[in-house]
């Protein structure tokens, strides 16, 4: 007689494996099922996305045009102090008479004076004419300020599209992130799939912790070192609005979904992928690889700006190994019969 003690297994109860027995088909189902799900919630959120993308839109460019402005003032900043220190340009600068046209008939309406014969007339005016283009460029900032610019009519509503939909996977980021785990969740045992309550919430502030990065540190760094750059090669930059906005608006997904390695990691460890042991014995080639997986995505080809990536993509990788090693389970691809699940002979 031979008896085998997993035979208990077979019973609806204590079949550890029953809730995660699926056919191919139905996990390709199941996986069409969430990612249609996925979809028609960014739909939703993209309706949101649309009513306040003019003011995500307009969050997004003042960071740009403060860093704009910044150059400008130094510009002129620079400009004053060359002129009080350099011959040539003093020698431009010697007083000359120009004729001004001036609307005193509107100078009159203002001082509430009686309106005068001519309308206009010309008065001879004594200037310094570098000081006076100086003042002009000061008084264009005060009263316009720098803008981003366009280059044909439709430029503007296709970067207003990519904010909206960005905006909306944004938003429905814990939605989007819900229905993949719950994907994940289909192959996972019984006990495990407690795990996805504490993976979910845990995924969905890694993905708005890298946005929130990527957003308030690393472009405002970013477009701060490129007009240094500018400034320093003596370039007057124009930015246009596609350009920058082509990837302020990708990058900072790309920060949101990169910081989703731990879990990554988590989840190759459970299905058997890559043992836990692997991920410690491959650290110096994972963040060699982290590296330089920042430095090509990094916008600015400077270190600091890649360091701000690189460095919480590592430590987010020593967390993932922590994860692995802590957290109680199995990996699920481990089928190995253990010695008290042999078959044992009576």
């Amino acid at each position: 007689m031979v008896y085998n003690p997993n035979d208990a297994w077979d019973s609806d109860d204590d079949n550890v494996f029953g809730a995660s027995r699926m056919t191919v088909g139905e996990h390709i189902e199941d996986l069409r099922t969430h990612l249609w799900r996925a979809v028609k919630g960014l739909g939703v959120a993209l309706i949101i996305g649309l009513l306040i993308g003019s003011y995500v839109l307009e969050f997004m460019t003042v960071q740009v045009t403060g860093q704009l402005l910044a150059f400008q003032q130094r510009r002129i900043a620079n400009t004053w102090e060359k002129l009080k220190s350099d011959p040539d340009l003093q020698k431009l600068n010697e007083p000359r008479m120009v004729n001004h046209e001036v609307n005193i008939g509107a100078l009159a309406l203002r001082l509430g004076l009686p309106a005068p014969k001519e309308e206009w007339t010309i008065l001879p005016t004594r200037i310094r004419p570098l000081e006076e283009a100086l003042r002009l460029d000061e008084d264009f900032l005060a009263v316009k300020g720098p803008r981003l610019v366009v280059m044909s009519p439709t430029e503007g509503i296709v970067v207003f599209m990519k904010v909206c939909l960005a905006t909306a996977f944004v938003l429905a980021s814990p939605w989007i992130f819900f229905q993949l785990w719950s994907f994940v969740a289909a192959g996972l045992y019984p006990a495990e799939k407690r795990l996805i309550h504490l993976f979910l919430p845990f995924s969905v502030f890694l993905f708005l912790a890298g946005v929130a990065l990527c957003q308030f540190i690393v472009m405002p760094a970013a477009v701060e070192y490129l007009l240094q750059i500018n400034e320093w090669l003596g370039f007057q930059p124009e930015l246009r609005l596609t350009e920058w906005l082509g990837f302020a608006v990708f990058l900072p997904l790309v920060f949101g979904i990169s910081f989703q390695t731990p879990l990554v990691m988590l989840v190759l460890q459970r299905i058997g992928i890559v043992p836990v042991e692997a991920f410690g014995r491959k650290r110096k080639l994972a963040w060699f690889l982290l590296a330089v997986f920042a430095a090509v995505i990094t916008p600015t080809p400077d270190p600091i700006n890649m360091l701000f990536l690189a460095v919480p993509m590592g430590l987010l990788y020593e967390l993932g190994i922590a994860l692995c090693r802590f957290l109680p389970g199995r990996p699920l691809l481990d089928l190995a019969v253990s010695e008290s699940e042999e078959l044992v002979e009576v």
